[in-house]
């Protein structure tokens, strides 16, 4: 879906002298400022200047009062106001003053940067259910990285999951299933190679299969019986399959008997 246009207005003010009148974020929905980093700008810019434009949100949607926040620059501004030189800025107003629109201006300005992770922006949309619940899954389990959780809440982790979870707009279609395949994912996590490679040649045999609790069952079955799984993508993926199919197998032997005897 098409998102709205955030922006109200636009306006470039020069030469402005009253540094008390803005506020940082802070590593409240923006990254933390960094006393040393600032401080080293601000020996470059005492050196050759500041030639550089902030920009600021005036925005009411935090406290009930009207304030201006830098939305971009945060550590140049710290360098500005030790040095108490005067700085342009773009100063801008949203269309619909909320919380959300604040953070999605924030992280558009951000999204191409290789400067923001994903924790960046789960801190970003902080308060927010669906980042809370990805917060909450990886502080649980430190071999989760927000990729398996974008595959098991959003379908994937390609273009469309990526840019959902980096404006805001991650939904989760079926939770319910989507946490019984994360204790799948983690059960085999659990004893196949911890590598990247693995992770995808996993996801592969889960929309192979579209069964992820047989296949965990299966890869677990093979692990116990003192299965090395192979440190190649393709070949992990092939013995994965195989793993599945025989434990198929298996369980259909096991079911006729069953029936016979019966």
């Amino acid at each position: 879906m098409k998102q709205a246009p955030l922006i109200k207005s636009k306006t470039f003010i020069q030469n402005c002298t009253d540094h008390l009148l803005f506020e940082n974020f802070n590593g409240v929905i923006n990254r933390k400022v960094v006393k040393s980093h600032y401080e080293n700008l601000a020996k470059e810019i005492e050196e050759v200047g500041f030639f550089g434009v902030l920009i600021i949100v005036k925005t009411k949607a935090f406290d009930g009062k009207y304030k201006y926040y830098i939305v971009d620059g945060q550590n140049r501004f710290e360098s500005i106001k030790i040095l108490g030189i005067p700085f342009d800025y773009q100063l801008i107003e949203l269309k619909d003053d909320t919380k959300k629109n604040v953070v999605r201006l924030i992280t558009g300005l951000n999204s191409n940067s290789k400067n923001w992770s994903n924790n960046d922006f789960l801190n970003a949309y902080k308060g927010t259910r669906e980042y809370d619940i990805f917060t909450n899954h990886l502080i649980r389990n430190k071999e989760l990285k927000v990729t398996d959780l974008q595959h098991i809440f959003l379908g994937g982790s390609g273009k469309p999951q990526v840019t959902a979870f980096k404006s805001g707009e991650m939904i989760f279609d079926d939770e319910q299933s989507s946490n019984k395949m994360l204790v799948s994912v983690e059960k085999m996590m659990s004893v196949l190679p911890r590598k990247t490679f693995s992770r995808r040649a996993m996801y592969k045999a889960i929309v192979t299969t579209g069964q992820p609790e047989k296949l965990a069952d299966a890869i677990v079955e093979a692990s116990k019986k003192h299965k090395k799984f192979t440190e190649n993508e393709a070949q992990l993926f092939m013995e994965i399959m195989d793993s599945f199919n025989k434990y198929n197998t298996k369980k259909v032997a096991v079911k006729a008997k069953l029936k016979i005897a019966a």
